[in-house]
């Protein structure tokens, strides 16, 4: 249920997400979509600690929804973002460079996770990934300070 509420909300606002971009531009959105997901990761986190009984599946759950909507919304963005910064005549090396960072760091996540995961548990690993996803958040939202949207 988990995975399937993270892709059908990822897939989701992938889509949706393109009207943002339309009406504001890509960048306003990015910070808050990143402080978006590293909540759903903690809550995630949360849902995975021994001991909440019923209601954690329904944080994992809840938290995997945030998740989504974030991942699916910086998809679009990201890429959108990325295709304005390089202008027209870049665009294929774009296309090709963003796939590749975001499917590798999509990879090396899972795969940091899934260290973290064995060698200590699932709370762990997802606050980890909610640290470093909040500080990532934190850094674009600083460098975009004062800047226009």
């Amino acid at each position: 249920l988990a995975l399937l509420a993270f892709t059908a909300t990822a897939a989701l606002c992938r889509w949706r997400f393109g009207h943002v971009a339309d009406r504001r531009g890509a960048a306003p959105a990015i910070a808050p979509l990143l402080l978006a997901g590293a909540a759903g990761l903690a809550v995630i986190g949360a849902g995975a600690a021994s001991g909440l009984g019923a209601g954690g599946p329904v944080l994992v759950v809840a938290g995997m929804l945030v998740v989504g909507v974030a991942y699916g919304g910086l998809q679009n963005l990201t890429l959108v973002h990325a295709f304005t910064a390089a202008g027209e005549q870049a665009r294929s090396s774009v296309s090709v460079a963003w796939n590749i960072g975001f499917d590798a760091g999509t990879g090396l996540g899972a795969l940091v996770a899934g260290a973290l995961a064995t060698a200590s548990s699932y709370t762990v690993a997802y606050t980890a990934l909610a640290a470093a996803t909040a500080f990532v958040g934190v850094c674009w939202a600083g460098a975009r300070w004062g800047k226009e949207p």
